[in-house]
């Protein structure tokens, strides 16, 4: 089995914007760092496709301070080509894609979990849902 390529996101600022007429839960990010944790190519950003999966600490709509322990899962739609190609950086429109309706927002200044979509929707751990009750799937 080939392994799920995943790794953590550096965003420095998640801005508003829309995406194929929606746009609420859809948010831009330029120049994020990847720092690729599993991976077979070697090739770094240059193998993230939409469809990704992207779990980002939560932060609240009105004061901004983060929420302690949430995650939440939003999908990776859009990538932007960066100008330097160094399979570090990457660009991208990320779309809401969690239960319910998106009571927070993306945290700036944070790490995101990246990983390709797996059938459980789960962050390769499909188990956790009845280990860890309480704890929202894919941060376990």
């Amino acid at each position: 089995m080939a392994r799920i390529i995943n790794g953590t996101l550096y965003v420095d600022s998640y801005d508003s914007t829309s995406y194929d007429g929606t746009s609420a839960g859809v948010w831009s990010f330029t120049n994020a760092v990847f720092n690729n944790q599993a991976s077979a190519t070697g090739n770094g950003s240059l193998d993230i496709r939409p469809g990704f999966i992207v779990f980002v600490p939560a932060a609240d709509p009105y004061s901004f301070n983060p929420v302690p322990g949430l995650a939440q899962r939003y999908i990776l739609v859009d990538i932007v080509p960066n100008s330097n190609s160094d399979c570090i950086h990457l660009s991208g429109t990320i779309l809401w894609d969690d239960d319910g309706i998106e009571e927070d927002i993306p945290l700036n200044y944070s790490y995101a979990l990246l990983s390709e979509n797996t059938t459980n929707r789960q962050y390769s751990l499909p188990v956790s849902d009845g280990v860890y009750v309480n704890l929202p799937g894919g941060i376990v």
